[in-house]
Parts: structure tokens; sequence; C-alpha cells
């Protein structure tokens, strides 16, 4: 399914699980987009590339921006982000090496 998470309403209907891979990096609005996906089901199964460390270099931010993301959080703020939504972190699991510009990891959330 196609849509713009940052502007568009999720469909109607009921769902599980929303699952969201490579997709976060993309999104302008992320505390508003947590809260339509609590919203949305239950569950939730999301990727997202941290920036490594406490804070993004200038470097780091002009890697990130060269592929298109536009945020840069951190694991501590991603992990804050979605408890405040609030869900429950109830998976974290890394997934490939970390990068120069990012770890990455899958996370599973619910309500």
């Amino acid at each position: 399914m196609a849509m713009d998470l940052d502007n568009d309403p999720l469909p109607a209907g009921e769902f599980d699980i929303i699952v969201l891979m490579g997709v976060l990096e993309y999104l302008h609005n992320l505390p508003a987009v947590a809260e339509k996906l609590r919203a949305g089901a239950p569950g939730l199964l999301v990727s997202y590339c941290s920036i490594p460390g406490d804070r993004a270099s200038d470097a780091v931010v002009a890697a990130r921006r060269e592929r298109g993301w536009v945020n840069d959080l951190t694991v501590p703020e991603f992990r804050n982000l979605f408890s405040a939504a609030p869900f429950k972190l109830e998976l974290e699991e890394p997934y490939k090496t970390p990068g120069p510009f990012w770890d990455q990891r899958i996370y599973r959330f619910d309500r």
C-alpha cells in the first residue's frame, strides 16, 4: 500500500499489526506518525536507522540527507518517541552491522 504517512490518514479497518520497514527515516513528523500508528493497530513492527552514538555530526547528517532521510534520532530517542505514543517496547534486535551514519534495528511495539 502506498500512502503519505506524514499527511494521510491510515486506511479504515481493523489491523493486528502495522509493519514499516525502511520507512520512518523518510518521515518529517515522527511524533504525530507514532500517535497515528498507535490508533491504527495494537502492534507495530518497524525498522529504523538511528544515528550512531549520542548526537549527529554534520558529516553524519549530510550522509543521511544524501539518502533522503529527514530525521536523525539516537536509539534512546527513538525508543522514547514510541514510548510517549504510548507503545510498550517488546523486542529490539540489531539488523546488519552498524555503519558510519546508521545503527539499524528492528523493533516490536505493542499498545
